[in-house]
C-alpha cells in the first residue's frame, strides 16, 4: 500500500488567512494614527483659538464690524466666544481628554469605553467650569459673569441655595477644594489614564493580534513567573564560575580529568574484553576449573627445579 503525506493545502489557506489579517491590521493601524494626528490637530486648533480669544471679534453673539483677530479666523473667534461663555478658563482642561485620546488613537489603535469617558468628560468640564466660578471675577474680565462662565454659576447656585448667597471667599475656597478631587478623577478617566484595566479589548483588532499573542504566549509566561527563578538561576551561574576557576587555577580541573580519561580507559577495557570472552552456558554443575598454567609459568619452568629434583651442575 502506497504511503505518502498530506496535502498542505489547508496549512497554505491558514497562512494566507494570516496574512491577510496582517495586512488589514497594518491599515487600520494607519487609519487609527491618521485619525490620532486629526484630532491632536483640531485640539491644538482649538487651544490656539482660545489662547487668541478676543471679546471684541465678531461671533455669533456679537455682531460687529470689527476686524478678527483671532489666529484661526471667523471660525476660532466663534469657538473661542462659546466656549468662554458656557465654560469660561475651564474651557482649557476640558481639552485634555482630547489630547490624551489622540495619542492613544496613535500608539494604541483603540480608546476604550467611549461611551462612559465621554461622560465623564462632560462632568469633569461641568466641575472644572464650578471650580474656576469660585474664584473671584478680576476688574479685567470682560463678561457679566463668573470665570466659569455660565455652567460654572449654575452649578454653584446650588450650594448658594443653602448658604443663602453666592459662595464667595473662604466657603468658595473650600467648595473649590472639595470639587478638585472629582473633577480631577474625572478628568483622568475620562482621558484614559485610569480605568484601563478591565476595559474590552477592541474586537477589530483580536483577530489580527491571535498570532502574534500565540507566538510570545510561552516567553509572557514565563517572564510573568516572577523574579526568583532568575535571581536563583543568577546565582547557580555565579557559584559555577567561581568553582570552575577555582579548579583551573588550582589544577584541580585537570587532574580531575585526566582520572576521568582513566577511568574512561578501563572501562572500555573491560567493555572490550566482556565482549570478546566466551560464552557461558548456564547449567547447575560448578564451573570448569582451569587447568592451564599461566603464560609466565613457562619462564619460572626454566630455571626451577620440579619437586623431588635437585640441582646439577
Amino acid at each position: 500500500m502506497r504511503q505518502g503525506y498530506s496535502p498542505s493545502y489547508p496549512l497554505r489557506d491558514e497562512r494566507i488567512t494570516e496574512d491577510r489579517l496582517r495586512f488589514a491590521n497594518l491599515v487600520r493601524r494607519q487609519v487609527y494614527i491618521l485619525l490620532g494626528l486629526g484630532l491632536l490637530s483640531l485640539t491644538a486648533m482649538a487651544v490656539g483659538a482660545l489662547a487668541t480669544w478676543n471679546v471684541a471679534d465678531p461671533s455669533f453673539s456679537h455682531a460687529t464690524d470689527n476686524p478678527v483677530t483671532n489666529a484661526l479666523g471667523y471660525p476660532g473667534a466663534v469657538f473661542s466666544d462659546l466656549a468662554m461663555q458656557f465654560f469660561g478658563l475651564a474651557s482649557v482642561p476640558a481639552l485634555l481628554p482630547l489630547a490624551v485620546w489622540s495619542l492613544l488613537l496613535m500608539i494604541r489603535g483603540y480608546i476604550g469605553r467611549i461611551a462612559r469617558r465621554s461622560l465623564a468628560w462632560v462632568g469633569a468640564a461641568l466641575l472644572f467650569a464650578a471650580i474656576a466660578s469660585c474664584f473671584a471675577v478680576p476688574q479685567s474680565w470682560p463678561m457679566p459673569i463668573g470665570l466659569g462662565g455660565v455652567f460654572g454659576d449654575m452649578l454653584l447656585r446650588i450650594p448658594g441655595f443653602f448658604l443663602g448667597g453666592f459662595p464667595q471667599g473662604a466657603i468658595a475656597s473650600a467648595i473649590a477644594l472639595v470639587l478638585a478631587f472629582p473633577a480631577l478623577w474625572f478628568c483622568f478617566f475620562a482621558s484614559g489614564i485610569i480605568g484601563r484595566g478591565a476595559e474590552a479589548v477592541n474586537p477589530a483588532m483580536l483577530s489580527a493580534n491571535r498570532s502574534a499573542d500565540d507566538e510570545f504566549a510561552d516567553e509572557d509566561a514565563d517572564n510573568e513567573a516572577g523574579g526568583g527563578f532568575h535571581f536563583i538561576g543568577a546565582l547557580t551561574h555565579l557559584v559555577l564560575m567561581t568553582t570552575a576557576t577555582i579548579r583551573r587555577m588550582t589544577g584541580l580541573g585537570r587532574r580531575r580529568s585526566r582520572e576521568d580519561d582513566f577511568d574512561d580507559m578501563r572501562m572500555v577495557r573491560r567493555s572490550a574484553e566482556t565482549r570478546n570472552a566466551p560464552r557461558r552456558e548456564p547449567g547447575f554443575g560448578a564451573p570448569a576449573a582451569d587447568d592451564e598454567p599461566p603464560f609466565d609459568m613457562d619462564d619460572m619452568d626454566d630455571g626451577a627445579p620440579l619437586a623431588g629434583q635437585e640441582w646439577h651442575d
